[in-house]
């Protein structure tokens, strides 16, 4: 998780775009529960259901590109998530616990709005209500 915060706080610093707001906790105590759900459905459901079918690396591919499509139509939120899930899903495989990889989900996925996306994940929460 830490070389995945360093990469998207270079590619924040590199695009302007490094910046930390107050607010930010917010989402990081509330996304991983957004992300055990996704986690809980690519990982715990399609995975374990098929990893003795498929072995091991056509199961994190697989569950790993399903992963990235759930973030469609954002190719860059589409291809981190992709290659998060080809770290999460391996690791969920051999010890089968979903609560690091929700708050890998949540937190990670909070230094990827402001700093690859432009956007604020906080507005994004609250904004619907």
């Amino acid at each position: 998780m830490a070389v995945s915060a360093l990469v998207l706080a270079g590619i924040g610093w590199s695009r302007g775009a490094l910046t930390w707001q107050w607010h930010f906790v917010f989402p990081l105590l509330i996304y991983p529960l957004w992300g055990l759900i996704q986690q809980l459905l690519v990982n715990g459901v399609l995975a374990r259901n098929i990893r003795k079918q498929l072995g091991p690396v056509a199961t994190t591919v697989l569950a790993a590109a399903l992963f990235g499509l759930i973030h469609v139509p954002f190719p860059a939120l589409m291809g981190a998530t992709f290659l998060l899930g080809l770290v999460l899903t391996p690791l969920y495989l051999k010890y089968g616990n979903l609560w690091p990889l929700a708050f890998a989900h949540g937190w990670l996925g909070t230094l990827v709005y402001p700093w690859v996306l432009g956007r604020d994940p906080w507005l994004e929460m609250v904004g619907g209500l």
